[in-house]
């Protein structure tokens, strides 16, 4: 996944968090995992939105 890619995700769950939809991610890669983390993702959705595999 690059930058745009986790942009759009984070985006994404921003947009579905205000109608009230919980978006969890399942089965992420250790590497995407790492790029999550260094884009700041688990400061808007939280780690226990993220499941790794």
């Amino acid at each position: 996944m690059d930058m745009m890619g986790i942009k759009t995700l984070i985006q994404t769950f921003k947009d579905y968090k205000e109608i009230g939809v919980t978006v969890l991610l399942c089965h992420v890669r250790p590497t995407v995992y790492r790029q999550l983390l260094r884009m700041n993702y688990m400061q808007v959705a939280g780690r226990e939105s993220i499941h790794v595999a």
